[in-house]
């Protein structure tokens, strides 16, 4: 089995898109060195150890399996409550205000989290932080609130209860 080497930049970019800090990412129970030992690698100064390569891609598929399980909860919800379709204006606004909108939290701080979710790892977190924010960006989702909650009927928020079912991951 051949294990994939990540090179400095790539490293650098997985950590950065993943929303971590160099120092959380020093302290992922897999990795567990130094601030400074990360930044070597990052650096270029230090060859990467083949299990933070390895540690960064199990984190990847984790960063898919959420992507891909909040665009399947974004489109069957947009299935369920489609915009209107007509061709006129007024009948299209007061259409719209039957429809219900979706919002979905980012949690700004950990804390935040940890008291919506009852999920205690930081890791997680910062998952569900860069997907919302990919998400957001490329504007599959046009709302985030803190205040409000993860539909129960989505996928994701059983991810976020720790359910990282294999057939997630596959695509």
């Amino acid at each position: 089995m051949s294990i994939l080497k990540l090179t400095p930049p790539e490293l650098k970019a997985m950590r950065q898109g993943l929303g971590l800090t160099v120092a959380e990412a020093a302290e992922l129970k897999a990795i567990n060195v130094s601030k400074r030992a990360f930044q070597y690698w990052e650096a270029g100064d230090r060859p990467i150890p083949d299990d933070v390569s390895q540690t960064f891609y199990a984190i990847a598929c984790q960063y898919h399996a959420i992507v891909k399980v909040l665009n399947e909860d974004i489109a069957r919800f947009k299935e369920q409550n489609p915009l209107p379709d007509t061709d006129d204006a007024n009948e299209y606004f007061e259409q719209i205000k039957q429809v219900k909108k979706l919002v979905l939290p980012f949690y700004t701080s950990f804390v935040d989290f940890v008291e919506a979710t009852g999920n205690s790892h930081v890791i997680h977190w910062r998952l569900w932080q860069s997907a919302i924010s990919h998400l957001f960006l490329i504007g599959k989702l046009n709302d985030l609130d803190d205040n409000v909650s993860v539909p129960n009927d989505f996928k994701a928020w059983s991810w976020l209860n720790g359910d990282y079912g294999v057939d997630d991951l596959a695509d």
